[in-house]
């Protein structure tokens, strides 16, 4: 039933696609070459993952990751996210905390970027997102205090750039995350 509901939104926003007002960056932003010929370090770790230019998970650098994600801008941050998500299914019992509230965090405040990642990216990434977003946000987020509306009003605010097509996915998304449970 899960799958059905999750192509359904990608069906969705893949047909109404994402808005074309936001720039993409240029590549010139980061000097890969450099990046690349360096020693091994996070940032080479995140670029080669990024790119697919090496295949191997380095968990010895996820909570790094996780920890400078919100720090970065442009394309860095779409490949520290890009990179994260890339680790979803290999989580530790003990990552896991974290790894649901930096995507937790991502999402609210990058929901465009969110959704367009998820457009990208294969359905058993996609999937292992709902899973641990759903997890974080039914057991850590909605209370009496923080309901799915809150949520949706923060989501909002943060997504002023969006197209009525992309606030309407975003909240389809969001009704989905409330609703999954994962078998």
């Amino acid at each position: 039933m899960s799958r059905f509901l999750i192509s359904i939104i990608l069906f969705f926003l893949i047909g109404c696609g994402t808005s074309n007002s936001k720039k993409i960056p240029e590549i010139n932003e980061i000097d890969i070459e450099s990046v690349l010929n360096s020693p091994m370090s996070l940032d080479r770790h995140v670029m080669e993952t990024c790119y697919n230019l090496n295949t191997s998970l380095l968990p010895v650098y996820l909570n790094d990751i996780m920890a400078h994600l919100n720090n970065k801008t442009g394309l860095w941050k779409e490949c520290y996210f890009s990179t994260m998500c890339i680790y979803c299914n290999s989580l530790t019992y003990e990552q896991e905390p974290q790894f649901q509230a930096a995507l937790f965090e991502y999402f609210l405040h990058n929901p465009a970027e969110y959704l367009a990642f998820l457009d990208k990216t294969t359905f058993e990434i996609s999937d292992c997102l709902l899973s641990k977003l759903s997890a974080y946000v039914n057991k850590h987020v909605l209370t009496d205090e923080i309901t799915l509306i809150s949520i949706k009003n923060v989501v909002y605010k943060h997504c002023s750039d969006c197209s009525d097509h992309d606030i309407e996915a975003i909240y389809l998304y969001l009704d989905l995350v409330k609703k999954f449970q994962d078998k």
